[in-house]
């Protein structure tokens, strides 16, 4: 459960006492540990730039909700029953009751192959939550740590081991009953009034999301029903992914898989989301207007869009994917340097470059002889000509073949990457190969 709707969670619980204007702003970011795969760690990139936003805002007015959260917004109009999805980039909206909500949501999903549910049927799930007793000041608010562990077990199949498949770790910090009284723009918050979504509250909506997931929605049931019964406001979340599994399948140093360098005792992928904004400032009711140049679509349609926009960021990032060797020399960690003044990365309306013409790099004769392959991987900056600079090695195979990869990327022709329609210095990452024929 992302921050954004941890917090609304504790609005739709509470009584309605007050209708103050209530504005929230939470800073987001997402990125691999240094234990993923180069491979995995390129394509999570792709599609994190390409969907999740690294701030979301949350304004309440008179019992209506306005949430910001990456490709659509969402509007909640408690007092006249509905909720209003917002497709940014098609200028779509869709319409529905507060009841319909989450079935239309849950029905709008992939479904998961039988197969598949059939598997996660058979695995073990667990999930506790405890308050820690740490506590810490964000935003000048005493916070209090909830820490809330999911683990999923895998049951024994041939050739597959059984055990730990992935854990999940969260922290997240909540306001101290005293400062929700003592703090006027949190009190407002958590009278909302939202509570009056009735059928559509959160325990009942992540039972119909999951309600594939035979025994998984059982396990969550007791998480959602603490969270949602919490009279608070979420600060501050660190989410933390293991996934042991991955490391059990590799434990073979000599495999040739990319997967070998998992480490079975550190988070595969990291989340952080931070309060950073907490106002009582006016909010304008042209907030919770359908813009006028929106046509009306299904939930369905929206929600596909979506999948079509993260499917086609996951397939851009495949081709390099799925070239991927590992190198026979142990690499160096995948550190992307800063940006510079005038560098973009790809992401929030940053489109990619793309290479117009290349040449692959050769072979050193000490790399030959002493039958070197695998894969060197540099971050580039890549101008708004097209021309390649501020080449380095952020994953190294062999110091010979590293600068026979710097020397050709060098010579490389791209097709810059643009922002508002307009090419701009975009700091980017390639993956190139040696293998001897």
């Amino acid at each position: 459960m992302s921050l954004r709707h941890f917090a609304i969670v504790c609005v739709l619980t509470i009584p309605s006492l007050l209708q103050a204007d209530v504005t929230l702003t939470y800073k987001m970011a997402t990125r691999p540990s240094a234990s993923m795969p180069a491979v995995m760690a390129q394509a999570m990139s792709s599609v994190i730039g390409a969907v999740k936003p690294t701030e979301t805002t949350i304004m309440v007015k008179s019992g209506r909700i306005y949430m910001t959260s990456g490709l659509i917004n969402m509007v909640a109009d408690v007092p006249n029953d509905r909720i209003t999805l917002l497709d940014r980039d098609n200028r779509h909206f869709a319409t529905v009751t507060l009841g319909q909500y989450a079935e239309q949501i849950a029905s709008a999903m992939p479904q998961t192959p039988a197969a598949a549910q059939s598997l996660i049927a058979s695995m073990k799930m667990t999930a506790d939550s405890k308050v820690t007793g740490r506590t810490e000041t964000i935003q000048g608010i005493q916070a209090e740590e909830h820490e809330i562990t999911i683990s999923l077990g895998m049951p024994a199949m041939a050739n597959l081991p059984s055990g730990p498949m992935m854990k999940v770790v969260l922290d997240i910090w909540m306001a101290k009953p005293e400062e929700v009284a003592a703090n006027p723009a949190l009190r407002e918050f958590v009278a909302s009034g939202l509570q009056t979504l009735g059928s559509a509250n959160p325990t009942d909506s992540i039972q119909k999301v999951l309600k594939q997931f035979p025994g998984i929605a059982d396990s969550m049931g007791s998480i959602m029903k603490e969270i949602s019964s919490t009279h608070s406001v979420t600060l501050r979340m660190n989410g933390q992914i293991f996934m042991p599994m991955l490391a059990a399948l590799t434990r073979n140093p000599g495999t040739n898989n990319p997967l070998a360098r998992v480490n079975a005792d550190a988070p595969l992928m990291e989340m952080t989301q931070e309060l950073t904004k907490l106002s009582t400032a006016p909010v304008a009711d042209s907030v919770f207007v359908i813009p006028e140049d929106y046509t009306s679509a299904s939930v369905a349609e929206i929600m596909s869009a979506m999948q079509s926009k993260i499917t086609n960021a996951a397939k851009a990032a495949m081709p390099s994917a799925a070239a991927a060797r590992p190198p026979v020399s142990t690499p160096s960690e995948t550190v992307l340097p800063p940006l510079q003044d005038g560098e973009y990365r790809v992401g929030n309306g940053v489109s990619a470059p793309t290479v117009a013409e290349k040449s692959d790099p050769g072979y050193t004769e000490e790399a030959k002889a002493n039958k070197i392959e695998g894969s060197v991987i540099l971050s580039v900056t890549v101008g708004a000509d097209g021309k390649a600079r501020n080449i380095q090695v952020v994953r190294s195979l062999d110091p010979g073949l590293d600068q026979k990869a710097v020397e050709a990327v060098g010579q490389w022709v791209f097709k810059p990457g643009t922002k508002d329609g307009m090419p701009v210095s975009v700091r980017a990452q390639i993956q190139l190969n040696f293998k001897l024929l």
